[in-house]
């Protein structure tokens, strides 16, 4: 029979592809068969592209919580009692921090556009050294991406 193993905990996460499927004495067509244990014999850019989707949900993410941020401060936020300034918006200080912030951001959008490229490059001649450019360009994306996104969110 078919048994599905309810094995994957990942918070918040549906239809990931995750999780345990067992097939005993289930007729199955050569057909419907994926040789998934092929995948790896020749280059290949399977990592590179899921990689590369969670490092554009983690820019989305600093995108967001920067948003999020500079909404906050324009529009809820009170200025330091003793900083002269009207609004928390025209403090040096805070302003000084949403541009390292947004530096961040744009950094981590600039890396994942990269990487996309070279993915893109990747596809049009697939070799070995082509696979592992894009991989390495998709692996700095998804580290700076990640990093900038909690720091941004951290802001909050």
């Amino acid at each position: 029979g078919l048994t599905v193993t309810d094995d994957w905990d990942g918070m918040g996460q549906r239809t990931t592809a995750s999780g345990t499927v067992e097939l005993a004495d289930v007729v199955v067509p050569g057909a419907h068969v994926v040789p998934h244990h092929l995948t790896f014999t020749s280059p290949q850019l399977h990592g590179a592209l899921a990689q590369l989707l969670h490092a554009a949900i983690d820019a989305g993410i600093a995108a967001a919580a920067l948003a999020e941020a500079v909404a906050f401060v324009t529009t809820r936020s009170r200025p330091w009692f003793e900083s002269g300034y009207e609004t928390a918006a025209e403090d040096p200080l805070l302003i000084q921090r949403f541009g390292e912030l947004a530096l961040r951001h744009r950094a981590a959008d600039a890396l994942l556009a990269t990487a996309a490229r070279a993915v893109d490059t990747a596809r049009g001649d697939l070799d070995d050294d082509s696979a592992a450019e894009a991989s390495i360009a998709v692996a700095a994306a998804k580290a700076y991406t990640g990093s900038a996104a909690l720091e941004i969110a951290d802001a909050l």
